[in-house]
């Protein structure tokens, strides 16, 4: 449905998409540049960490329907702990 909105409100509903992602992105980006700051993350670029983690996290909302209870509780574990083992420090 979010792909292919009925007309009547989907500029609505691409905005407020786009807002919510800007200020998670915001949100994700002041903690990568503390971790940043306190050495406890690779200095790295802060926007293209960001910009992987948060497209790592929707890729896995976008994909909950496809997994069982038990399976995606592993998925959302593994990811992220994989993911942060590439940037720590």
């Amino acid at each position: 449905y979010y792909y292919y909105p009925p007309d009547f409100f989907a500029k609505e509903l691409q905005s407020k998409t786009s807002q919510v992602e800007m200020d998670f992105m915001e949100k994700i980006l002041k903690v990568v540049e503390t971790g940043i700051r306190k050495n406890e993350i690779r200095p790295l670029d802060a926007r293209s960490i960001t910009s992987a983690f948060y497209n790592m996290m929707i890729g896995l909302a976008m994909n909950v329907r496809f997994f069982t209870g038990e399976q995606l509780d592993e998925e959302i574990s593994r990811c992220p702990d994989a993911f942060l083992a590439g940037i720590k420090a």
